[in-house]
């Protein structure tokens, strides 16, 4: 049974995002997923069940995993989608590994909507959607923080 009052606390503590932020995708086995822009979508780490859905329902031809101790290729494996694999420690974030996520995903846009993700969706995956919306969408520093 739900308790009303965790309910309303989870949605009170839950961040105050502006519109233009990103746009929620509910989809079983894909917690955290959120359409960036036409073609780019954020994610936590998708679930083996989800994966048909991202191929099928949401087209996803790659996914772009920032996991540093995990690998997606058990996940993907069978599936038509294409894993690139760039491990960025969270306590160590190093500019080249950065760069190569913004243009693996540049690269992979060409073929079709791509997928980015991390554990939980939010720090790393956040990091490289905000420059993606800066060098993209020309989004301020500022904009970009929010």
């Amino acid at each position: 049974m739900s308790n009303p009052a965790s309910a309303q606390q989870k949605a009170a503590a839950a961040p105050i995002r502006p519109a233009t932020w990103a746009v929620p995708v509910a989809l079983e086995g894909a917690p955290n997923l959120h359409r960036v822009a036409a073609t780019f979508y954020r994610a936590a780490q998708p679930v083996i069940a989800g994966v048909p859905a991202l191929e099928k329902t949401i087209g996803i031809k790659t996914v772009v995993s920032l996991r540093a101790f995990n690998s997606d290729e058990k996940l993907l494996a069978g599936s038509g989608i294409r894993l690139v694999s760039i491990p960025i420690y969270t306590w160590r974030i190093k500019r080249v590994d950065v760069v190569r996520a913004l243009a693996e995903i540049e690269i992979a846009r060409r073929s079709g909507p791509v997928l980015l993700h991390c554990q939980h969706g939010a720090d790393r995956t956040g990091l490289v959607s905000a420059l993606y919306r800066m060098l993209n969408d020309g989004w301020t520093r500022e904009a970009a923080l929010d």
